[in-house]
């Protein structure tokens, strides 16, 4: 065969050409029914023996919708329509004896099981550029007149341009409608995991269409028609008035309207709306599209974090109230600055640590032996091991924890200083109890008995600030006493606070 001339070559690499070549080629598989129905048409009408559509790449043919032959690709250089693009324009090719042109002496397709004789290529063009040839060919040469092959091919060809362009058009229908539909699903899917709910409302009508969720937040059943009535009617009464009309004037001036809707199941929704027109919405019809989102725990959260603040801004006054008081007390019973020091230091790192207890666990509730090891550990030492904390335990609210860790804090330091831990041999127990309160039989109180044992000891000193800061930590708890005294072995104190249920802990502890 003859090569392929400068301008042929030009023409299958241009670059718009292969552009529509290849947007509108993967829409057509090789075996397309309907190309092989019009292929057959062809070859039918025109008595031949191959009908078949050619996809005309830059290196190569693509061949569908075959009759009478099997579809391949074909090297570009073995094409008998590419030789008939270097003229001016493009036209149809018909060769009545491909053995008698010159062109084609060696090709293949002469030679082997096809034994080419007749062609017939009719070009076809989609937005202007050529993506392919609607061919005949038959084994015999033939000498029927090129007008009579042309009125038939052309109108043909015609045809495939335009089922080539139909099922590009429906693939990238196809395509757009799984995209969407793709979208959709994302979008459901972040509506869901963001617990979003959808709702749309027409005004004409006053029916409401809505998503499970939205239901599920008025409690409204899933198969029940929705009116705009019903969704009314699930509001508090004391604000649906208001509600509605602040809807309403939004609506009225083409605003979004935003509001929170207290709900009767004592659930808190904030709906976000707006009339959107679409270009199928009849003119009279006002269609409201909108969403929902569950804001009860959003406000639970605030109100707690109210809370918090009031609670926190209390304890910060209480806080200071009592370190004043520490320090003045401290100040006037201290000989020198240095034991003032070392007594308000000790009291006031007491307090840390019972702070710091109380913030990791949320100001809750602290655990007794926790608390009472967090106190003691920091200041005993290496004379740890001669403090026992035994019994069952419990859990205690934050002034109970703030003035027990007082407590513990100052009888450590006088067991220390002047008590069973200052020589070599005493020892101390703590053992704590929960008792019924004779008073009232489902209440509890949690005994905390601290005994020394020594063999000499000196006395608390009863005018002391030790002594009366042991005494006074528990002031603001209701019902809690504490009772010290001091016996032939050392002091002995018990303490005793009542206890809230909901801290009531069943744990044995030993120290």
């Amino acid at each position: 065969m003859q090569p392929l001339s400068a301008r042929v070559i030009d023409r299958l690499n241009d670059t718009m050409r292969l552009d529509v070549v290849s947007r509108r080629t993967p829409a057509i598989r090789n075996d397309d029914s309907d190309l092989a129905a019009l292929c057959e048409a062809a070859a039918l009408a025109l008595n031949t023996c191959y009908g078949f559509f050619s996809f005309i790449h830059a290196d190569h043919q693509r061949l569908v919708g075959c009759y009478g032959m099997d579809c391949q690709n074909v090297p570009i250089e073995q094409s008998i329509f590419v030789h008939g693009m270097g003229d001016d324009e493009i036209g149809p090719l018909i060769i009545p004896d491909l053995a008698k042109d010159d062109r084609f002496q060696d090709s293949p397709l002469l030679n082997r099981t096809l034994n080419l004789r007749f062609y017939a290529g009719f070009p076809v063009l989609i937005e202007g550029e050529l993506v392919g040839t609607l061919c005949v060919a038959d084994r015999a040469p033939r000498e029927e007149q090129p007008h009579r092959i042309g009125a038939i091919m052309e109108r043909l060809s015609q045809v495939a341009s335009a089922l080539i362009a139909s099922k590009e058009a429906e693939l990238r229908a196809a395509q757009m409608t799984l995209n969407l539909v793709r979208s959709q699903r994302r979008h459901d899917l972040a509506l869901r995991a963001a617990r979003v709910a959808t709702w749309t409302w027409n005004r004409e009508t006053n029916t409401v269409e809505a998503d499970r969720l939205f239901r599920r937040m008025l409690d409204v059943g899933e198969d029940t028609d929705l009116a705009i009535a019903d969704v009314e009617t699930v509001m508090k009464p004391a604000h649906r008035s208001a509600l509605i009309k602040s809807i309403a004037n939004s609506l009225d001036d083409d605003r979004e309207f935003s509001v929170e809707a207290p709900l009767l199941n004592e659930r808190t929704v904030s709906l976000f709306g707006r009339v959107l027109d679409l270009p199928d919405q009849a003119p009279n019809q006002q269609i409201v599209y909108g969403v929902a989102i569950d804001v009860t725990d959003r406000q639970l959260a605030d109100e707690k974090r109210r809370q918090l603040l009031r609670e926190l801004n209390h304890r910060v006054r209480n806080t200071l109230a009592m370190l004043q008081s520490l320090a003045g007390q401290t100040m006037r019973r201290s000989a020198s600055a240095e034991e003032f020091n070392a007594a308000f230091s000790g009291r006031l790192q007491a307090l840390s640590n019972a702070h710091h207890l109380l913030t990791e666990q949320d100001w809750d509730a602290v655990e007794v032996h926790e608390l009472l090891r967090q106190q003691m550990d920091p200041l005993l030492g290496e004379k740890r091991h001669r403090v026992a904390i035994s019994g069952n335990s419990a859990t205690i609210g934050a002034e109970e924890s703030v003035g027990l860790a007082l407590i513990v804090h100052e009888l450590t330091t006088n067991a220390l200083r002047h008590g069973a831990l200052a020589d070599g041999e005493g020892s101390v127990a703590v053992q704590t109890d929960i008792v019924r309160r004779p008073d009232h039989e489902e209440a509890e109180t949690i005994c905390i008995d601290w005994r020394e044992s020594s063999a000499a000891v000196a006395c608390l000193e009863e005018t002391g600030f030790g002594l009366l800061l042991i005494k006074r930590s528990l002031d603001k708890v209701i019902g809690a006493t504490v009772d010290v005294e001091q016996t032939p072995a050392g002091v002995h104190a018990h303490i005793a606070m009542p206890l809230n249920r909901s801290h009531r802990a069943g744990g044995i502890y030993s120290g």
